[in-house]
């Protein structure tokens, strides 16, 4: 037992012996390390005795960091060079030595802005990232060293960024780093730049459009954009995102860059209604088989939204986008403005450029295989149309026919509208149209010759005659007479089928026909007496263009009618038109009335601001004798009261 115990004592005082000596052997290393580990504390009121900083900083006799550097730079040069070069050498030391305390050399080596400072800092950057996984401490000084860096020389810094973001790039997380931790603390470092440069700006677009990157990331970098929203960073990096993105070349999107650029779109929502190039490029997005989807549902979305403010041109833009866009953003304009189904009808029958392109010839045959609708405006001269053909085809007896006209004449100088009544009728009424240009088919005869095969094969059809008046007003030649009479031959064989109508078109109002009785003593010899005066198809008159348009507003919400609005201003500019011209002019007028400003306003307000209350009911053309308008109208007066005035100072 005693032989035991006493072996047992000999073993305490070897250990307390070895272990006495280890502490004596590594006291400075122990120190240092507990040193670094308690003392790096920035604002410690702890006794500088425990920190490291008092062995790093130059007299550091202070309460923290930015103390003493307040101190320092304000003591003799011989002195600063002293505490910089303490500084340097603790950045130069071994990086795995490196402890808290570097957060607080590196802004004091900042502080001093020698002509060296950046290199010292550059250099530590190089010493801590070949220690990244043994370094435990770098990630929190690293922010402090790149924004350190930034400040010193701003175009210097962001290509070390660059750099830097290259370089962990490549990297790929493991178990004892994560990567991703360091490209975000580099990201987040642009958000303390006043001044994006070039370089920074051409890094982000890169790191925005680069698909490997996690979409977390890169909604970091967006962060930093958000911070620049006010600056030019905006016009230079969401643009040319987009366009790398709506690139053919660049292949299908995936989810995490969708989820990108939503968020860049809701980032830069308000930028891009402000910006045209950006927003021709969202518009151009929705034509893109691989941004179609996404794009069409941003854009109808905060189309749709009516607390979302927009240019009346862009709205217009999104008014006429064509196909496949063009009904889904339609009814984003609808929901906006709550224009009704009813008041959709009054520009639906908008006249088409289909119904308005004919390639006229000699003779062409046309049969068409869908109805078409006419403009309300031709309503009642389609009418008076429709009930000659029916009676027209329902006489059935050859004898009764025999005594009736051959042709109707249809009078007046719209021509475009009588081709367009005839082949809206033919179509709706399934019949053919056959179209003849008689001052070339009398001088056609071999076209002549098989007319009558011609027509007979067509049937049902509706004929349409037209340039009679220059032919009965030219002096033609003996061949020009042939062919005239071979074709009135021929019009009366043909007027005896129960399933052939004959239309010709006089280019002269009916009224100016009756009075010239020279021209109706030519057309009536010319003719033979075998015709009769069906419609007349002249401009539309103020009385009929007032009746038209009261029939609109009957159509549309009464509060929709803003007081500015006067019949008058939509007169004024259709002096002159045509009857298609006038209504095209009225589809397009209400359509964007509706649709992008929400109400009928003067057509002058269509695309500004209204003025205030008090003037929005003045006179748009005060010094237009045919459409003034009643200037003692209360200010209670709407529209519709605004056309009747109109009507009655016709």
């Amino acid at each position: 037992m005693d032989s035991l115990n006493l072996t047992n004592s000999l073993i305490g005082i070897v250990g307390i012996v070895v272990i006495t000596w280890l502490v004596f052997q590594y006291a400075p290393m122990i120190q240092q390390a507990l040193d670094e580990q308690l003392g790096g504390l920035t604002g410690s009121s702890a006794n500088t005795s425990n920190q490291p900083l008092y062995k790093i900083f130059y007299k550091y006799q202070h309460e923290s960091s930015e103390q003493w550097i307040r101190w320092i730079l304000a003591q003799n040069e011989e002195t600063k060079a002293k505490a910089y070069e303490r500084l340097q050498t603790y950045l130069e030391s071994p990086a795995p030595r490196l402890g808290l305390s570097a957060k607080d050399v590196i802004m004091a080596v900042a502080a001093f802005k020698r002509q060296d400072s950046f290199d010292t800092l550059s250099k530590f950057l190089d010493n801590v990232r070949s220690h990244l996984g043994t370094l435990k401490t770098i990630e929190l000084f690293y922010p402090q060293l790149l924004a350190s860096l930034v400040r010193l020389d701003l175009i210097r810094g962001a290509k070390i960024l660059k750099e830097e973001l290259e370089y962990f790039s490549q990297k790929r997380n493991t178990a004892e780093i994560t990567y991703d931790n360091f490209r975000i603390k580099i990201v987040r470092t642009y958000k303390q730049m006043e001044i994006l440069p070039k370089e920074t700006r051409d890094c982000i677009i890169a790191t925005l459009c680069n698909g490997s990157y996690s979409a977390a990331f890169r909604e970091e970098v967006i962060k930093v954009i958000a911070e620049h929203l006010d600056t030019d960073v905006s016009d230079y990096v969401y643009p040319k995102v987009l366009r790398y993105f709506l690139q053919d070349e660049v292949p299908a999107i995936s989810e995490e860059s969708e989820d990108v650029l939503e968020n860049l779109f809701y980032t830069f929502k308000d930028f891009s209604k402000g910006h045209k190039e950006t927003w021709s490029l969202l518009l151009e997005a929705c034509y893109k088989e691989k941004t179609y989807e996404l794009y069409m549902n941003l854009l109808t979305g905060l189309v749709a939204d009516r607390t979302e403010k927009f240019e009346n041109e862009q709205l217009l833009d999104i008014l006429n986008i064509k196909e496949p866009a063009k009904d889904a953003f339609r009814s984003a304009l609808q929901e906006r403005n709550y224009v009704t189904d009813g008041e959709m009808t009054i520009f639906r029958s908008k006249v088409k450029a289909e119904d308005l392109e004919f390639s006229s010839d000699t003779v062409v045959i046309e049969r068409l295989r869908k109805t078409k609708s006419v403009a309300s405006s031709l309503l009642e001269p389609y009418k008076r149309l429709r009930v000659i053909v029916e009676k027209n085809f329902s006489t059935a007896n050859k004898s009764e026919r025999r005594v009736s006209h051959t042709i109707k004449l249809i009078t007046g100088t719209s021509d475009r509208e009588k081709l367009y009544l005839l082949r809206a009728l033919a179509a709706n009424e399934n019949r053919a149209l056959v179209y003849i240009d008689i001052a070339r088919m009398i001088y056609n005869i071999p076209q002549l010759n098989k007319l009558i095969s011609t027509i007979s094969n067509a049937k049902p059809a509706l004929v349409y005659v037209d340039n009679l008046l220059h032919i009965f007003e030219t002096n033609l030649d003996e061949e020009g007479l042939n062919g005239l009479r071979l074709f009135l031959k021929t019009l009366r064989e043909l007027a005896i089928l129960p399933t052939v109508s004959f239309f010709g078109s006089i280019s002269i109002s009916g009224l100016e026909l009756q009075q010239d009785l020279k021209l109706k003593q030519i057309l009536a010899s010319g003719m033979k007496g075998d015709y009769e005066l069906s419609i007349n198809l002249d401009n539309p008159t103020d009385e009929e263009k007032v009746q038209i348009i009261n029939d609109i507003l009957g159509k549309i919400t009464t509060d929709k009618i803003d007081r500015s609005f006067k019949a008058a201003a939509i007169l004024l500019a259709t002096e002159g038109k045509s009857f298609l011209e006038f209504w095209s002019y009225l589809c397009d007028f209400f359509e964007k009335a509706l649709m992008v400003k929400g109400r009928i306003v003067d057509p002058k307000y269509l695309f500004s601001d209204l003025p205030d209350e008090e003037n929005n009911d003045e006179n748009p053309d005060e010094n237009s004798k045919k459409t003034e308008i009643n200037e003692e109208s209360t200010d209670e007066s709407l529209g519709e009261e605004a056309v009747q005035q109109t009507e009655t100072a016709i």
